[in-house]
């Protein structure tokens, strides 16, 4: 079952691939993840869970290959049930980069395009809000059994149904100047700090431009090195405020 850009409106989303679908295997990466802020607490109740399903494992730091790309797709959070060849990616979404103010995960980004990746390879995608992972974690918890459960065609257990509206990129614009993400974190200091360093990189909430449409770039039409030092220069200034650097001597 695939949810349309169209369909996905609201989270918890799960889309999943057509039974006997191919399973694409994933590897281990020897780069260090980009861990978002709420990750590590829905992983610490993912490992309980665990625990309570005999054969289900946490994968750490895998990645996905796509043929004839220099880049992988990286699960926030992967799972692996052996017994039931179930593969499972979980994501957590959230309005907007704290350090950037980049709109993300807005209807009509490319999550549909990576979702479709996923699921064409025989991986099931679950999307959950930020919001969801800090503010309702037992009813998400309950929702991430009911799915296990279901794909395992095992009875399912009800469980308290909630639902996060996703937002448009407009609306994530408007998410961002109020630093909402912020204020539900208590990151306080860092909001400030990132307010403050908008004039200073030359951003603008409105600098932003919403793509058209999701396109992967053409082979060969950026060499990988000048990809990497484009997007370290990127890095570097973006997140300036955050950046201190100290003399381990």
């Amino acid at each position: 079952h695939y949810l349309g850009e169209d369909e996905h409106t609201s989270y918890p989303a799960v889309k999943t691939p057509l039974k006997g679908t191919n399973i694409l295997g994933w590897y281990r990466s020897n780069k260090e993840a980009v861990v978002g802020v709420s990750e590590p607490l829905l992983v610490d109740e993912v490992e309980k869970l665990c625990q309570k399903y005999e054969g289900l494992v946490l994968l750490q730091n895998v990645a996905l290959p796509i043929r004839n790309r220099e880049y992988s797709y990286r699960p926030d959070i992967a799972l692996w049930w052996e017994k039931y060849e179930i593969l499972i990616d979980i994501e957590i979404d959230e309005p907007y980069d704290i350090c950037s103010r980049k709109p993300l995960h807005y209807i009509g980004c490319s999550d549909n395009l990576r979702d479709q990746y996923f699921i064409r390879n025989g991986w099931t995608v679950i999307r959950y809000s930020e919001n969801q992972v800090t503010k309702h974690m037992t009813e998400l918890i309950g929702h991430l059994e009911f799915v296990l459960n279901w794909l395992s065609n095992k009875a399912t257990v009800g469980y308290i149904p909630f639902e996060a509206k996703r937002w448009t990129y407009e609306e994530a614009i408007e998410i961002s100047s109020a630093a909402q993400r912020e204020r539900d974190l208590e990151l306080k200091a860092q909001h400030k700090n990132t307010i403050n360093q908008k004039q200073a990189i030359g951003a603008s909430y409105d600098n932003f431009i919403k793509p058209n449409s999701d396109i992967l770039p053409e082979i060969g039409e950026v060499s990988h090195d000048s990809l990497i030092e484009s997007q370290l220069k990127y890095v570097m200034a973006s997140c300036a405020a955050y950046v201190r650097i100290t003399d381990l001597d």
